[in-house]
């Protein structure tokens, strides 16, 4: 397993990914906010081999694997939830399908908010949707544009 330590979780988002056929998410042990660390602690499955963060595959695999990273994002914009760090350091190719990571900012749309501590000091490195802010909330549209990048 994986024990993650974060200050802001989406559970229900990661719980919704997990449960598809195939998998969108790695399998969810525990997700809760423990008074002891101050933070969310998530345990989920390890990605054994042959899993590979899509930031570091040939382009030729990560084109087959596409189609899946877009069932992710739209079933969750389905269910009204946003990702808001949608990067390939967050996407796993397992098998034929991907394995969303890192569900840290998601959240309800027109809820779920950026963190304030958010790297826009060049935002053409990471290539974030213009309307993307410190704070500001997260939209559908930004996943879109972080989809397109990909």
């Amino acid at each position: 397993v994986v024990v993650k330590f974060a200050d802001t979780y989406c559970k229900d988002a990661h719980e919704l990914l997990a449960h598809q056929s195939p998998p969108l998410a790695p399998k969810l042990w525990h997700c809760a906010w423990e008074e002891q660390v101050s933070m969310y602690v998530v345990i989920m499955d390890y990605l054994a081999e042959p899993a590979t963060r899509m930031v570091d595959a040939p382009d030729a695999v990560k084109r087959t694997h596409l189609e899946s990273l877009r069932t992710a994002v739209e079933t969750l914009h389905a269910h009204g939830w946003v990702v808001g760090d949608l990067r390939e350091q967050n996407v796993f190719l397992c098998g034929d399908s991907v394995q969303l990571v890192d569900l840290d900012w998601a959240g309800k749309e027109g809820e779920a908010r950026y963190p304030y501590d958010i790297n826009l000091s060049d935002k053409s490195i990471i290539g974030w949707h213009e309307g993307v802010s410190r704070g500001g909330l997260i939209e559908k549209e930004h996943d879109e544009h972080m989809l397109k990048k990909i």
